[in-house]
């Protein structure tokens, strides 16, 4: 499942929570959250806080479109990515992680 997620407190230092298996990606700075993935319940066995957010794959897309929005994402060359790029970026990304 993709997840939207802060970073934890642990020893005065900003760490990746434990249950993230595959994190960073897609880093928001309004709201100093990024996207992750771990295995939904029925494939594992430790608990996710109640509290953070399920991303379906078009909230996923919509969460990246606002913040391309407010500070543009650039592809290999420089140049400002179309929405739809982004979208495609996001989208595929989305689905491989879901394969996992």
């Amino acid at each position: 499942m993709i997840y939207e997620y802060m970073l934890n407190r642990k020893n005065k230092q900003l760490v990746i929570p434990e249950w993230v298996e595959d994190g960073g990606y897609f880093y928001d700075s309004a709201t100093c959250t990024m996207m992750g993935w771990s295995p939904d319940l029925a494939n594992r066995e430790y608990y996710i806080p109640d509290s953070v957010v399920t991303l379906t794959k078009q909230d996923a897309i919509d969460r990246v479109i606002t913040m391309h929005h407010v500070e543009p994402m650039l592809d290999e060359e420089g140049t400002t990515m179309s929405d739809e790029s982004v979208t495609a970026l996001v989208s595929n990304w989305y689905d491989e992680k879901e394969a996992q």
